[in-house]
């Protein structure tokens, strides 16, 4: 019995490694993905009055190519759509692993104290 208790804290403390730097990236990415939501934005709010056949410069792997808005309104709509998806299934998938290490904690509470109680009146 005691060695399932080691193993299920010893696993439970490596989601927790696991889990701290994820959270600690996710508040940075939040505040990544409102500035560069912001500029997606901003940029799209820009080009869409404009002609479809107007030349517009995009950088690409660091080389400025030459494109027309017609060309580069779809692929900034569909990066900025799969950027903000992508941030809300990490968000989801954090606060579950968040709530089933509450879950685990109160259990473990209730456990170690019934535990407690049981060997107290031996």
């Amino acid at each position: 019995m005691d060695c399932d208790v080691e193993c299920k804290i010893c696993h439970s403390l490596n989601d927790l490694c696991i889990v701290a730097p994820l959270s600690i990236k996710l508040e940075k990415s939040t505040l990544i993905q409102l500035v560069l939501t912001s500029l997606y934005r901003l940029v799209l709010d820009t080009l869409t009055p404009l002609p479809t056949s107007r030349k517009c410069f995009r950088m690409i792997n660091g080389v400025l190519v030459e494109r027309t808005v017609g060309d580069v309104l779809p692929q900034l709509q569909s990066n900025s759509d799969n950027m903000n998806k992508v941030l809300v299934e990490l968000a989801k998938q954090y606060k579950t692993k968040q709530d089933d290490m509450e879950k685990w904690k109160v259990r473990q509470t209730f456990t170690k104290s019934t535990c407690a109680s049981v060997l107290a009146s031996r």
